[in-house]
């Protein structure tokens, strides 16, 4: 294994990416009465999302409310297809997602299934605004959606640690390592 992205390097490009985050979430702030605030609900994307979405949100100088989706597209290095990506939504969160900025986490975009998925199933419930982050962007030739916001683009190798795995392993390795 080759580390491609040193820790000290990612802690970096995630506190910039948490400030660009931050600056243009404060120009969408919906006035309420006093008292109430205006969260940016931000939806990770499990399992290797969990890592990025916890020191982003760490970061984020905003109130948040935290919620989870379960997406997969392939398993394996060979990254063979299950198909179409099927969305799930964790929510312990009561006041749904009409009229509120949402902010869609992700650890890597590769064929975008996963991120399109999510923000089409987000938008059916009418949200204020969807914004989405990747820490990793690996090329594609025919982007279906644009990210907002990206920390790194990496090659087309096997990547990783820092929440992303091979079947469930390295996600706790320091940086992003090809396999």
């Amino acid at each position: 294994m080759n580390q491609i992205i040193m820790p000290s390097t990612l802690a970096g490009r995630v506190r910039e990416l948490a400030t660009e985050i931050s600056e243009t979430m404060s120009k969408s702030v919906r006035l309420l009465s006093p008292g109430d605030i205006d969260p940016v609900i931000v939806i990770g994307i499990l399992s290797g999302g969990a890592i990025f979405t916890a020191d982003l949100i760490r970061l984020l100088d905003t109130p948040t409310v935290l919620a989870w989706a379960t997406a997969q597209s392939y398993k394996g290095i060979k990254k063979e297809l299950l198909g179409p990506p099927r969305v799930d939504l964790i929510v312990d969160w009561n006041s749904g997602f009409t009229d509120r900025r949402i902010l869609i986490v992700d650890d890597i975009v590769e064929t975008r299934l996963t991120m399109l998925a999510v923000v089409e199933h987000v938008a059916r419930f009418d949200p204020r605004s969807i914004q989405t982050v990747a820490l990793l962007r690996k090329p594609c030739f025919d982007p279906q959606i644009e990210v907002d916001y990206v920390g790194f683009d990496v090659s087309n190798d096997f990547v990783v640690g820092y929440g992303l795995d091979y079947d469930g392993l390295y996600r706790d390795l320091p940086g992003i390592w090809v396999l």
